[in-house]
């Protein structure tokens, strides 16, 4: 037969619930909400930066600094959480 990639359909119901719920999941890893709506708002949005900016009422230079901030946190905890399941499910 033919191989094929498990690849996630975008457009299937379940795969989208899940994909938000783990979206949720993963901001909160972080702790101030200002982060948590930068995120939202450039990466699930895709609003551009200056629109952001004036959202959060900050300059675009602290939206973006605070975005990559927030980026690389969340990297971090999931490349620990990444880790630690590796540990658990391994005999």
């Amino acid at each position: 037969g033919m191989l094929t990639a498990d690849v996630a359909d975008p457009h299937d119901q379940y795969e989208r619930l899940h994909a938000e719920d783990e979206s949720s999941r993963i901001l909160t890893y972080l702790s101030d909400p200002l982060d948590r709506i930068i995120m939202v708002l450039r990466a699930i949005e895709g609003m551009k930066w200056d629109d952001i900016a004036l959202a959060c009422k900050r300059t675009e230079r602290t939206v973006r600094l605070r975005y990559e901030r927030a980026r690389t946190h969340l990297r971090e905890c999931i490349s620990r959480e990444q880790v630690a399941y590796l540990h658990t499910t391994q005999p």
